[in-house]
């Protein structure tokens, strides 16, 4: 077994503490009873390995590499109270396990379930091959209905995730969707914000007290992303700070999704609703938008329903490209159609 603890270094703007020799991690390292596999994640708050216990069960270890080389805790029990809280409700299948948090070594680490299927992110890619045009509408909405009962789940308790995201969705190898990372989620309303800004509702945008509202919000441009393969705020090569703006500018999303059903143009008009009064207040509700979105579709698309996508899906891409180029030499020589 390999130590976990080489190379000391000394932490000189950290006058009067004395420094910690600074742990490596690396596969085959141990933490308590687990042995680190692989990194499969990094944030700014710690790194994600792949672990497995004496009997080969792997699990996913969030370690809180703050703490590294310094005599002080650095640990943030925010992730841990919040998956503390949803553990004690009997957890939920849309959100990701959570096994306690344990300390080896001077480290701190959250012991959580090993999802090894992917984030929704690669899914989207991986469907829409190299010209990425989004997922079936069927499974769109299977998916959005796995997710939406698992953040339902954390708003019953008084939780907002607050970093809704593809990244943050990822699936078990039973193919269900399930939410990950509470590091930033808080009761509401929330006046201080984090989380993704490309995520950002607008009242998130413009520094406003937040609610579940901005939650949906963000799982709107989710499911937008699901359908279409693209953000729906975003041109070719647009930064996030543009991005960011689009979205504090209540600026609607630039065109029709043409191949779109009316059920789910109105379900996504009632996500991405700038204005709070207008948007769908509660995972209830978008459900219950969800079933009727379904019964309107035949229970297998055809071939030339997906090909007739793809086409529609290369044109959007164009046309918003071309808006784009227009919208940054601000010649308005349109308006944008609205969902």
């Amino acid at each position: 077994m390999r130590s976990l603890v080489r190379n000391a270094e000394a932490v000189a703007h950290y006058s009067g503490r004395q420094p910690l020799v600074k742990p490596t991690l690396g596969k085959g390292v141990s933490l308590g009873r687990y042995t680190l596999e692989k990194k499969v994640g990094q944030g700014g708050y710690g790194q994600v390995w792949q672990g497995f216990d004496p009997s080969g069960k792997q699990y996913a270890l969030k370690i809180d590499t703050l703490q590294l080389g310094f005599n002080i805790d650095c640990t943030d029990n925010t992730e841990f109270n919040n998956f503390s809280q949803v553990m004690a409700t009997g957890g939920h299948s849309s959100i990701i396990n959570f096994y306690g948090r344990e300390e080896s070594s001077g480290l701190s680490f959250c012991v959580l379930e090993y999802l090894d299927r992917g984030d929704l992110s690669r899914i989207i890619k991986k469907h829409g091959g190299i010209e990425p045009s989004g997922l079936p509408h069927l499974l769109a909405l299977k998916y959005l209905r796995q997710i939406t009962n698992g953040l339902g789940f954390l708003h019953q308790i008084g939780l907002i995730h607050n970093d809704i995201k593809p990244d943050n969705i990822m699936m078990d190898e039973n193919g269900t969707l399930k939410l990950i990372d509470l590091g930033v989620a808080s009761s509401y309303p929330i006046g201080i914000h984090a989380g993704t800004p490309k995520y950002y509702s607008p009242e998130k945008a413009k520094m406003s007290e937040i609610d579940q509202r901005s939650d949906i919000f963000a799982l709107g441009i989710t499911f937008f992303m699901m359908i279409s393969g693209r953000h729906p705020f975003a041109g070719n090569g647009d930064s996030e700070e543009r991005i960011l703006s689009n979205i504090k500018n209540e600026r609607r999303p630039s065109l029709q999704i043409f191949s779109l059903p009316k059920e789910m143009r109105q379900l996504l008009r009632g996500m991405l609703a700038p204005d709070l009064g207008s948007r769908i207040n509660s995972c209830d509700d978008i459900i219950r938008m969800i079933d009727l979105a379904e019964k309107s579709l035949p229970n297998k698309e055809s071939g030339w329903q997906k090909v007739l996508g793809k086409i529609f899906g290369v044109a959007d891409r164009i046309m918003f490209g071309l808006y784009a180029l227009v919208d940054r030499a601000k010649a308005v020589i349109f308006r944008p159609a609205t969902l």
